[in-house]
């Protein structure tokens, strides 16, 4: 029994280590959602930032179908280069040049292989001696597989998600609730397999309390032992007389 309770013991720690390997590969089925940008959203800027960048929380791919583009105040496109994907991080060159709003357009491939997009919005406030780009017409680098159309604007490349400011939020929760739910099944599925193995030995106990003892000896019964020991009382001398037999007599 002893070597059943350990095999069941090894097989629960390698069921519950199972079961908590599996957290690390759960994130890794959601997209990627964003953590931070320069400048932050909503972010007042009063000096040329040189570039503009989106962090998310994983690693990007770098597949070709990223893109950054720096929008102004009167429709042009101040992004200077194409966008460079490092690590978790999407970033363009950037001059602005009017003061006023500006809106940073993005589109990236997650870690899963799905492309995620969305923008962010900055102001830009120069100083009176600044130095104000002009922007182009049209984005400087194209996403491949599109091209600029008449009007200056991207035209999306197939299989490829529309921009939506609320996708990196609703993906972020996701994310979030794989691992929330993750952790509680791997909790319960630990615990169960815990209590069966703790539990075990205490019902193999029980079982050895109630079990009659085997012995290879003879139980003699209680009317055995009473002609015994009633035959050694009265056991009579070796030629059959009473021991009283044997003392001297007196004569009167």
């Amino acid at each position: 029994r002893g070597g059943v309770r350990r095999t069941g013991a090894a097989a629960a720690a390698a069921l519950a280590g199972a079961a908590l390997a599996l957290l690390p590969a759960l994130p890794a089925a959601a997209h990627n959602y964003p953590i931070g940008s320069s400048p932050s959203d909503g972010a007042t800027v009063t000096a040329q930032p040189n570039s503009v960048s989106l962090t998310t929380n994983d690693s990007l791919l770098d597949l070709g179908a990223s893109y950054l583009d720096v929008v102004g105040p009167d429709g042009r496109y101040y992004a200077t280069d194409c966008a460079v994907i490092d690590g978790p991080t999407v970033r363009a060159s950037a001059a602005l040049g009017p003061a006023g709003e500006y809106t940073a357009e993005w589109q990236v491939v997650s870690i899963d292989g799905h492309p995620i997009s969305g923008e962010f919005s900055f102001d830009w406030a120069p100083a009176a001696d600044a130095v104000l780009a002009e922007g182009a017409d049209a984005p400087v680098c194209a996403m491949e597989g599109t091209s600029p159309t008449e009007d200056g604007s991207k035209a999306e490349a197939p299989e490829l998600v529309q921009p939506d400011s609320e996708a990196g939020r609703t993906v972020g929760v996701s994310a979030d609730v794989l691992w929330i739910g993750g952790g509680i099944l791997a909790a319960i599925v630990a615990a169960l397999l815990a209590w069966m193995v703790l539990r075990r030995p205490r019902d193999d106990e029980d079982d050895a309390a109630v079990e009659p003892v085997e012995s290879d000896e003879p139980v003699e019964s209680d009317d055995a032992t009473d002609r015994a020991s009633g035959d050694e009382t009265d056991d009579p001398g070796d030629d059959g007389s009473s021991p009283r037999d044997d003392e001297p007599r007196e004569r009167g």
